[in-house]
């Protein structure tokens, strides 16, 4: 019989603020429109989609399911 264990985000059970995973969908934001296109290009920035994260605007967010340390049980037995 053999027992082991995985521990996933070691580094999250350690501390809260390490092992964070963040992420951010594909085409789920445009940060820049382009204004006026020509010899020199206007753009603007909607910070409005931005996501606060530590305190800070980020164009990401932190991706909870794998932020979360886990443990797996493993037992095994041989005959």
């Amino acid at each position: 019989m053999l027992l082991g264990v995985n521990l996933i985000n070691v580094s999250n059970l350690l501390s809260k603020k390490w092992g964070q995973a963040y992420y951010m969908a594909n085409q789920e934001y445009n940060l820049f429109n382009v204004v006026a296109i020509g010899a020199s290009p206007k753009f603007t920035f909607d910070n409005s989609k931005l996501n606060s994260v530590n305190g800070r605007l980020r164009p990401y967010t932190i991706y909870e399911y794998y932020t979360k340390w886990r443990a797996l049980l493993n037992i095994s037995y041989n005959f």
